[in-house]
């Protein structure tokens, strides 16, 4: 912990409190109550204004007026952003489950706060830069996040791994970069308290390392000049600057936990010193703290300028080394030294192994250990990184050395670092080169590499990798090379997950590259065999360290000694030609334009017309044309919009290029693609609000033609619909030409999909309530068509009812399908709906016949009584019957009749091709009494099936018993009556002859009598 940071330093943690005291400053630990936090801006960039309204209410953060403070936190991915906040102010931010293995854990920027620290103090969690989910083009976001903390926050927490300071990428430079000098451009200077995090210290002293990060935070500042000025800002008017150092979180916990609670002391000194000199004028009211924020993001979002490059660095110094047993081989600036490897390979007589000699090489990034690591394995002496002096570039170029001791002879090659600050941002093409000499010329390749920095997108280098994949694979023939990635530091991850997860991460490189000229994948296992081993932290756990090692020397020993017999000479260069076949190894990888990145003059072009893009970017934004624009839309005149665009991007490309006249042509033009693709994408938001607002305008206009009564105008609703939606799309098309400005290739056609979609369902939608209504219509005529003349067909006795039914239906079916048939194609529905229309209403007539069936058959004692009674009737002698037998033949027939009757009922025949023998079984069971009981015992008939029937057998018998019982009773009643009043007719006529007049009476009565007879016996 630096004694520093709460002394001589002035430090000026803005803490917003009118009166409060020492005393007033208050911590949690970190599973105390009253936390909350939320998810301020996904990782998509939106704002999530409800959830922060949320929190402010919930905090009651209006009462505190202009008494709160804001930290934030930034630095890589799973670099412990969120445990050093939940530690120093009690948040409940999500941490890493190392367990799980290294992947993103915080996305977006998270807010957060502990009601128990006084002053109110509200957290950021922000998303870690470097992670490999974004990738490597994914740079934006972290730059637009790390603007928004020093934007808003009065203090911020930058974490830095140790191993990362000395290195370019990883250190963030670009990052800073960018961030000061946007910082600088749009915001006034206020004072902002930077606390550099150093975690994770090693053996290098920590004042050395403190010292090293801020002169490279001050040449980052100092490399940006105030615009127009020509002069430098002064640092010092925007940031107070603090570096504090921490112990390794996991291996010497209790060191960092210490070092965390002064760090929380010192923090609770600054601001209960300085929060009294803070006036309510420097800062945001926290009653209206929601808007600013919302301000603030959406002026980053659309702040163009932050997408910038970085400027070229120029080369590396060399530094001197010696040792008898290596020599370099291939210096800083590339040059090949042949005579020395020639002077190396007499010391040490290579030539008389012939072919059994064995070369290893390793690559990684600077300061990463890969000397000590070849020292222990192989003997060497090569130069290690004195920790004491600062973590900066030790090996320069390639060296190469040897070990006697060590058989079968190897060659051990140790590599310049990758990612080193002396080479700078731009100047990869060396570390290409000299990773790809070494997968070219060794049968082993080690390659070293940060637990830290698994699941980072540039520290792990995948951009590296896939380029001397790919080379790999165009300029050498397959050959088994052997790459063991060595983990260094393992920390509390388990080895196997972060095992696992290297090996996914390589496959997954290396399955995004294509064998040339075939479009297919090469096969991994052709170039490589590959193997990870972890190791653990050279510094604190040095004797484990050194076991790990001895057990992968006696590994390699092994595997090199057996690998060695098996080789042939036409498997490997001899030794007496080592040195040419190197040279040209090496000259051929120098001239391969497929690895080579752009010339000095070439980056100074781009980094100049990079700064004219932007300014004029930013003219075209705040001109009065871009307001004119604002007011055009405002005002909806989308016919003037295509040429006050086309007029606003030619004025901006015509200032570019007079800007940019000396400079390189090839850059400027594109970067002048760039300009002009930034502008139209600009304006293409602007276009696509306009057309939208024109889609729902003209919407809203054909729904408004349309609205006519389908009800009462069926025959023209089609062809109207029609007119009106070829004229909508039309119209769309036109306001979309004049719209779009010359330079634009835009595409609406997803817009007017959208109108075209709506046009559609609208058309749909009205047909949709008309058809049904429809379908009714004519379910309702085939219902009246059919129900009466089944009705009567059923009941009307004729010999073959169901065929007279069958005749009705197609009949009926085929002139109600042709009316409906009629009226669909007036609404242009399409064929399919109208199959399947007419076959619901095909299907609704057989449920008619069906439904009407089945009713009747529900009445049939009624009806077979009915029949048989009618039959009866016929006699014109009803109720003067004299003999028996002629009343038994009348009963027969009758009998027969509702037989036949009840047999029409019993079961459903609309399928002509099926016969039935209902009728036949019904006569001779009935007729038989010693086979009635075979009606009984049945509950269905032979050959129908069970949903066309609807008497059974053991029903029918039922019936026709009842039948039976009923009939008989009324004959004899019948009987009866007939002869009573027959004798009555004939006493009157006897008694009323004397009366003269009165003497036709008698006859009457008789006449009467044949009348009554019937009635009575209903």
């Amino acid at each position: 912990m630096d004694s520093s940071f709460c002394g001589h330093h002035s430090t000026q943690f803005t803490a917003s409190s009118s009166n409060f005291n020492d005393s007033d400053v208050q911590y949690v630990t970190k599973d105390g109550a009253g936390r909350s936090s939320i998810q301020l801006i996904d990782k998509h960039g939106y704002f999530k204004e409800l959830e922060l309204r949320k929190l402010i209410r919930e905090m009651k953060l209006a009462e505190y007026g202009g008494s709160y403070m804001v930290v934030a936190i930034i630095g890589p991915q799973i670099s412990g952003k969120s445990t050093l906040l939940n530690h120093l102010f009690g948040t409940d931010f999500a941490e890493m489950k190392a367990e799980r293995g290294r992947s993103q854990t915080t996305t977006g920027i998270w807010l957060g706060y502990n009601d128990a620290i006084k002053p109110c103090t509200l957290v950021m969690d922000i998303e870690g830069s470097d992670g490999q989910e974004r990738g490597e083009d994914g740079t934006t976001f972290e730059k637009q996040t790390a603007l928004f903390a020093l934007a808003v926050a009065d203090v911020v927490f930058i974490n830095i791994w140790c191993k990362d300071i000395g290195r370019e990428k990883t250190s963030n430079k670009l990052l800073f970069k960018i961030i000061f000098e946007v910082t600088r451009k749009l915001y006034k200077p206020r004072k902002i308290t930077l606390i550099f995090v150093i975690r994770d210290v090693d053996e290098t002293p920590a004042e050395i390392l403190k010292q090293q990060l801020i002169n490279i935070i001050h040449e980052i500042w100092n490399s940006i000049q105030v615009s127009g000025s020509g002069r430098r800002a002064d640092f010092s008017r925007f940031f107070n600057l603090e570096v504090v150092a921490l112990s390794h979180y996991v291996h010497l916990k209790n060191e960092f936990i210490n070092q965390v609670s002064k760090l929380k002391d010192c923090i609770c000194d600054a601001n209960a010193s300085h929060s009294r000199e803070r006036h309510e004028r420097e800062i945001v009211p926290a009653s209206v703290l929601l808007q600013s924020f919302q301000e603030i993001w959406k002026g980053i979002r659309a702040n163009k300028g932050i997408n910038i490059r970085p400027h070229v660095k120029g080369r590396a110094l060399k530094k001197d080394r010696a040792g008898r047993s290596s020599i370099q081989l291939i210096d800083e600036l590339g040059d090949f030294k042949e005579s020395e490897l020639e002077k190396l390979i007499g010391e040490m007589k290579l030539a008389e192994y012939g072919v059994s000699y064995m070369v290893v090489a390793i690559i990684g990034p600077q300061s990463s250990g890969k000397s000590t690591l070849l020292n222990h394995l192989f003997g060497t002496d090569f130069a290690e990184m004195k920790a004491e002096r600062g973590r900066s570039q030790t090996t320069n170029g390639i060296w190469i050395g040897y070990n006697d001791a060590i058989k079968p002879c190897t060659l051990v090659m140790d590599i310049e670092g990758s990612d080193g600050q002396e080479r700078g941002e731009n100047d990869t093409k060396f570390e290409r080169q000299t990773a790809l000499f070494a997968l070219a010329v060794a049968d082993v390749v080690f390659i070293n590499i940060w637990c830290k920095d698994i699941g980072r997108e540039k520290a792990f280098n995948k951009l590296l990798f896939k380029i001397v994949f790919e080379v790999t694979g165009k300029l050498y023939k397959p050959r088994k090379i052997t790459l063991i990635f060595v983990i260094r530091d393992i920390d509390e991850t388990p080895a196997e997950i972060l095992k696992q997860q290297l090996i996914s991460i390589i496959h997954e490189i290396w399955n995004s590259i294509q064998v040339p000229g075939s479009g297919r994948r090469a096969d991994f296992s052709r170039f490589f065999n590959l193997e990870v081993v972890a190791l653990s932290h050279y510094v604190h756990l040095k004797n484990e360290f050194i076991n790990q090692v001895s057990k992968l020397k006696a590994s390699i020993c092994n595997a090199n000694a057996s690998h060695s017999r098996e080789r042939h000479e036409g498997d490997v260069v001899p030794a007496s030609v080592l040195p040419q076949s190197l040279r040209d190894i090496w000259k051929g990888i120098r001239e391969n334009k497929e690895i080579d990145i752009p010339s000095h003059e070439f980056c100074l072009a781009t980094s100049k017309c990079d700064g004219i893009l932007r300014e004029k970017l930013i003219s075209f934004l705040a001109s009065e044309t871009s307001r004119e624009l604002k007011n055009t839309l405002e005002h909806k005149s989308e016919d003037a919009l295509g040429s006050l665009l086309t007029s606003m991007i030619d004025d901006c490309l015509l200032a570019y290029d007079g800007a940019a006249t000396h400079f390189d042509k090839n850059v400027k033009s594109v970067k002048r693609k760039e300009l002009e693709e930034q502008l139209l994408q600009y304006a293409r938001e602007d276009y696509t609000s306009s057309m939208g607002h024109s889609r729902s305008k003209i919407w809203r206009e054909f729904k408004e033609a349309l609205g006519i009564d389908i009800k009462n105008d069926v025959e023209g609703f089609a062809a109207t619909a029609r007119k009106l939606s070829e004229g909508a799309l039309r119209e769309f098309d036109r306001i979309a030409a004049d719209a779009t400005p010359k330079q634009a290739t835009w595409n609406s056609s997803a817009i007017r999909n959208q109108l075209k979609n709506d046009i559609d369902d609208h058309i749909v939608g009205l047909l949709n309530s008309k058809i049904p209504e429809i379908l009714n219509e004519h379910k309702e005529k085939m219902k009246k068509a059919l129900a009466g003349d089944v009705k009567s067909l059923l009941l009307g006795g004729r010999d073959d009812p169901w065929q007279e039914i069958r005749k009705l239906l197609e009949r009926q079916s085929q002139i109600i399908v042709r009316e409906y048939r009629d009226a669909l194609s007036r609404l242009n529905v399409s064929k399919h709906m109208v199959e399947l229309n007419v076959s619901l209403l095909k299907n609704h007539g057989i449920e008619v016949v069906v439904e009407t069936a089945r009713e009747e058959s529900e009445s049939v004692l009624k009806h077979i009584g009915d029949r048989f009674m009618s039959i009866v009737l016929e006699s014109h002698d009803l109720g003067v019957f004299t003999k028996q037998k002629e009343l038994d033949k009348l009963a027969r027939r009758g009998r027969t009749e509702s037989l036949k009757l009840l047999s029409t009922l019993a079961v459903i025949r609309l399928d002509k091709n099926c016969f039935d023998s209902v009728y036949e079984t019904l006569y001779r069971t009935l007729n038989e009494s010693s086979s009635a009981e075979e009606l009984h015992s049945k509950s269905s008939w032979d050959g129908v099936k069970a949903a066309s029937i609807l008497l059974t057998p053991r029903k029918c018998l039922e019936i026709w018993e009842a039948f039976i019982q009923k009939t008989s009773f009324s004959i004899r009643e019948k009987l009866s009556w007939g002869k009573i009043f027959k004798g009555i007719a004939v006493i009157l006529s006897i008694v009323l002859a004397p009366l003269g007049p009165f003497a036709a009476i008698g006859p009457l009565v008789g006449i009467v009598s044949q009348v009554l007879a019937p009635l009575l016996e209903k």
